[in-house]
């Protein structure tokens, strides 16, 4: 009976989403839309314009908390959801794209992701401070050893065990220690967990000043975008203002960015050193998930916003989150909620990555079947964590919308991947398949391209 009720609620907040949030994110992303047209440098608007008529449907997903928020403040929380998320898939087309192969450079525009979501009077890398006290404890607490980890691991098809065959990613060749299959035996990592705050990721030099004339673009080959990026930062920053629990859950906030920010500066550049710098962060910053997740689903971990989102929620609702809660919270979405979504997308960009000569974090599972396998022992473990949550429904929700969104799209068909599908749906249950069902139909309801 406990699951007809979830599975009711998180059908109310399916009808909510899709009839009054994302009205909002169309709203937010034609405004972008309009400026990004205003761009006067032609490969900075072209790159802006790309990202969202491509990733459109990033800021769709990631608005999906703002259906479980009071209506008067659901569009504050669209706002800022929309304006980070647009950084994050522009910066990916620029860095993609770009004539660059400077990692500093990567850092650079990566600073307007830190400085997005950095409270006004603050710098992006300084530690929290004495307001975010609940969440800085909630980091050092994060799952602590016997967690679950193990039973994760052990839940792992045998056809994943041992070690991976030789490296899938075709355009760099193979490094030894990251070839472990995700079900590796559990074994203690050389540091601390990538979400304490011990060790800080901070930029490499002091962080520009939101306003600050071309300092994001300092180190690029391109830098006239009429104030476009800047534009996105403060308008994030003034949603965040408004949150009243923001100072709160600011720390784990910009660590979740410092780990996305490393991912980005490592995966992009010079394709023919990607593999070694991949395996370095990865053997420095995965911590205890070192051998616990094979490289690429840490990878994809780092790779999310919606860790990040989640929290924007937990700060809008209330002035002080309580720090087990935030714990929790963080526990479910890195790296099992946060893993599924990225891998998810990966899953789906295989053929377009190959044309591009792109790093994708699923090609390393060899087939579709192991690929199958692996991303459905990150379906079960995070909507099991997702129901532990308190507002279950919305969390499995996200877990249910991710496989619906992503095994929806059109590139599903085209690289004939309904097998995995069928099996992720079968490991997600009822309501992945609704929500299989209701993405189906908002396609072909909504524009071109949603």
């Amino acid at each position: 009976m406990g699951d007809v009720r979830v599975l009711a609620a998180e059908a109310a907040l399916l009808v909510t989403y899709v009839r009054r949030v994302l009205p909002l994110v169309d709203e937010a992303l034609d405004r972008w839309q309009r400026r990004a047209a205003a761009i006067p440098d032609p490969e900075l608007r072209r790159q802006a314009l790309a990202s969202i008529r491509t990733k459109r449907f990033h800021c769709e997903g990631g608005a999906v908390f703002a259906a479980a928020v009071p209506p008067a403040r659901r569009r504050a929380l669209v706002e800022a959801v929309v304006a980070l998320q647009t950084i994050s898939d522009y910066l990916d087309n620029l860095c993609d794209r770009s004539e660059s192969l400077d990692p500093a450079d990567y850092r650079q525009l990566h600073r307007a992701m830190l400085d997005a979501v950095t409270p006004a009077g603050t710098a992006a890398g300084a530690p929290p401070s004495a307001a975010g006290a609940s969440a800085t404890t909630a980091m050092r607490a994060m799952a602590p050893e016997g967690d679950g980890c193990r039973d994760a691991a052990a839940a792992r098809p045998s056809g994943l065990r041992a070690t991976a065959p030789a490296s899938r990613c075709r355009r760099a060749p193979p490094v030894p220690p990251l070839a472990r299959r995700p079900d590796a035996p559990s074994r203690p990592g050389p540091g601390p967990s990538p979400v304490a705050p011990v060790a800080p990721v901070a930029p490499a030099s002091p962080p520009a000043p939101p306003g600050a004339a071309n300092g994001y673009y300092r180190l690029h080959p391109h830098g006239d975008d009429g104030g476009y990026l800047e534009a996105l930062v403060a308008t994030c920053r003034a949603a965040l203002a408004t949150f009243p629990g923001y100072g709160a859950v600011a720390g784990a906030v910009r660590r979740l960015v410092s780990l996305y920010n490393d991912l980005q500066v490592n995966k992009h550049g010079d394709p023919r050193g990607r593999q070694a710098r991949m395996a370095a962060w990865y053997r420095r910053a995965a911590g205890r998930w070192h051998g616990r997740l094979a490289w690429w689903e840490f990878a994809a971990a780092c790779g999310s916003t919606l860790g990040v989102f989640a929290l924007f929620r937990e700060a809008l609702l209330e002035p002080d989150p309580p720090a087990p809660r935030i714990r929790r919270l963080l526990d479910a979405y890195f790296p099992w909620i946060g893993g599924l979504h990225i891998l998810l997308d990966y899953l789906i960009d295989q053929a377009e990555d190959r044309a591009g000569g792109d790093l994708n974090l699923v090609e390393p599972y060899g087939d579709a079947g192991r690929a199958g396998q692996g991303l459905s022992v990150f379906v079960r473990e995070a909507a099991r964590r997702a129901a532990r949550l308190r507002d279950a429904p919305l969390h499995r929700l996200v877990v249910d919308g991710l496989l619906g969104l992503y095994l929806s799209d059109p590139k599903v068909a085209q690289q004939r991947l309904e097998p995995v599908v069928r099996h992720l749906l079968a490991s997600g249950g009822a309501g992945a398949r609704l929500c299989f069902a209701a993405s189906r139909f908002v396609r072909r309801w909504r524009r071109p391209g949603g």
